[in-house]
């Protein structure tokens, strides 16, 4: 599942970058792979998040979630690419509410299982992905 999810992830931001002229041509890879991954490591910092607003129970943590994807998307893109903090932030506002209306859309219609991109994205209630990787190495 989160291969289907990065590769989502990845056709969004090359039309968000392929659509907007001030990306350098040089960078405009770098950019979508940059967007991509600071993405998933949002969304695995908070699982949270993640599980109220795909579960519909968001509140207004949807919103809390959005802005805070935004800003890491648009951080990554200023400290890793060099990018002007003005430019990183239009991609990210463009970017990021894509995703989300996306995949929140795909769990809605049953076609991704909020367990299992949980799961995907490291965190799970019988100790898989990332985090119960890791706990096994120390014997948990």
């Amino acid at each position: 599942m989160l291969s289907q999810i990065m590769n989502m992830v990845k056709g969004y931001a090359q039309d968000v970058v392929n659509n907007n002229s001030q990306i350098p041509a040089d960078k405009k890879g770098a950019v979508v792979e940059t967007a991509a991954g600071a993405l998933k490591d949002g969304l695995t910092d908070n699982l949270s998040g993640l599980t109220s607003l795909f579960s519909g129970n968001s509140g207004g943590s949807s919103n809390s979630l959005v802005t805070m994807l935004q800003n890491k998307v648009s951080s990554e893109l200023t400290s890793r690419l060099g990018l002007n903090a003005g430019l990183a932030s239009t991609i990210a506002s463009s970017l990021v509410p894509m995703v989300v209306k996306a995949v929140s859309d795909k769990v809605g219609s049953g076609d991704f299982n909020v367990e299992s991109l949980i799961e995907s994205l490291g965190g799970s209630k019988s100790g898989g992905g990332i985090l119960g990787k890791i706990g096994s190495l120390f014997g948990k």
